[in-house]
């Protein structure tokens, strides 16, 4: 008898350990979420938080004509670019049908710094077969600043650009470049997951890694000829 009083009693006790074990699992779970959700909010910023500010539009870096960016100098012409977004450098591939003529048929090198902590373009250039390869190094500051980009754009382009930012507002950390057809001024992205584009007369392949490679073709489509 004492021996099955025993037994009741121990298993009474391994009942009520898990049955308190089973209401406190839900409560840990809530709260490793809770930590979780707080890790990330530093990049779960809602688009429409993000306000441009500029008062002027005719500021915009994009669409204005703000005398600290080159946009001036490349929009309208036939060619793709690269922008450094949390500086707004931005960058020519000179691969286009507007490149200069009289460097037309020599390859070319460059190495472009967008200033300390920002990243390097190494380019290179083959004019001969409008190809255009860029080597990116990251700097430390790479990832895409909101606070300092809503100084360079007016609210319509700031959400343009939003748009294409893919992994901003969520747990993942963009990088702050981006790729610009300087004809349409239409922006791609430049984050991890997109590998290539057709855009317009150009092919453009993409490779992340260490370093990002952006290669720009200009690959027009052919006039297949009809026959009678």
């Amino acid at each position: 008898m004492k021996r099955y009083r025993i037994t009741i009693i121990i298993g009474g006790l391994m009942f009520l350990s898990g049955f308190a074990i089973g209401l406190g699992l839900p409560a840990i779970r809530a709260s490793m979420l809770q930590v979780d959700s707080q890790e990330s909010e530093q990049w779960q910023v809602p688009q429409e938080a993000v306000k441009s500010a500029l008062d002027n539009k005719e500021e915009c870096c994009l669409c204005g004509s703000n005398s600290r960016s080159l946009m001036g100098m490349y929009r309208g012409k036939d060619d793709l670019g690269i922008i450094s977004l949390n500086n707004w450098y931005v960058l020519d591939m000179g691969v286009g049908k507007d490149t200069d003529e009289t460097i037309s048929g020599q390859n070319s090198s460059r190495i472009t710094a967008t200033g300390e902590g920002g990243c390097i373009f190494h380019v290179d250039l083959n004019q001969a077969r409008r190809i255009s390869e860029i080597r990116i190094e990251y700097g430390e500051e790479n990832y895409f600043d909101a606070d300092k980009v809503r100084g360079y754009l007016c609210q319509t382009c700031l959400d343009k650009l939003l748009d294409v930012i893919d992994g901003y507002g969520d747990s993942g950390c963009p990088i702050g470049l981006c790729m610009i057809d300087f004809q349409t001024q239409e922006l791609y992205s430049l984050q991890e997951q997109y590998v290539t584009y057709y855009i317009r007369d150009y092919y453009v392949k993409i490779e992340s890694g260490e370093d990002k490679i952006v290669t720009a073709v200009y690959a027009p489509e052919r006039e297949l000829s009809r026959s009678h």
